[in-house]
């Protein structure tokens, strides 16, 4: 076969061929990379406070829980003026796994998004809880600027994940037993009475 009749692949597609090839690869470890490099560990601190002394804590999502009778919901959730939002906790009817000591229930709140290493959490609140009964607690998350003013706009757009951790003492029998529970919530799945984000 002559040197003309032999086929050769132009310059110009071998370098797209090879740009979109490191393109593809790139990607992938660039999403990866900013993940887990952002990743947060909500309540880090807490649990492992509460583990040490001997209490686990359960990890589930809100959905699934049901040691106590719990609704859960945002009065406001400000991203343009304050940027802060409340929260607040219902406890209704009787406790299922037995009387709560004191009737106390301690819990904090936190958001928290992966991708731009957001955490932001309220201090401890308590709810004075009694058998047959609604109790309720209102608790507020600051600090939700890095939500609306983010500067990497490659990665997804982050609506934070909410969690509430959540302990109480139970007596059955004049036995008292320890429940600690980290609680997660999407975005969304509660209802939120003023504000959000809407991108």
């Amino acid at each position: 076969m002559s040197k003309e009749n032999k086929k050769h692949i132009p310059r110009k597609v071998v370098f797209i061929l090879a740009f979109l090839s490191i393109f593809i690869i790139c990607i992938p470890i660039y999403y990866g990379t900013t993940y887990f490099a952002n990743k947060v560990t909500p309540f880090a601190s807490e649990i492992e406070t509460l583990e040490a002394s001997g209490n686990k804590v359960e990890k589930m999502n809100y959905s699934k829980f049901d040691a106590l009778d719990l609704e859960f919901e945002s009065t406001k959730f400000d991203v343009s003026k304050d940027y802060k939002a409340s929260f607040k906790i219902y406890v209704k009817g009787e406790h299922v796994e037995g009387n709560i000591k004191d009737g106390k229930i301690t819990y904090q709140v936190a958001l928290a998004a992966n991708w731009i290493n957001f955490y932001s959490k309220s201090s401890e609140n308590t709810i004075t809880y009694k058998s047959n009964s609604t109790a309720s607690s209102v608790t507020t998350v600051y600090d939700l600027k890095p939500l609306v003013t983010r500067t990497n706009y490659l990665i997804p757009f982050p609506k934070p994940t909410t969690y509430i951790l959540i302990s109480f003492d139970s007596v059955d029998n004049g036995k008292i037993s320890h429940h600690s529970y980290l609680l997660k919530l999407k975005y969304g799945s509660y209802k939120i009475i003023e504000g959000g984000l809407t991108a």
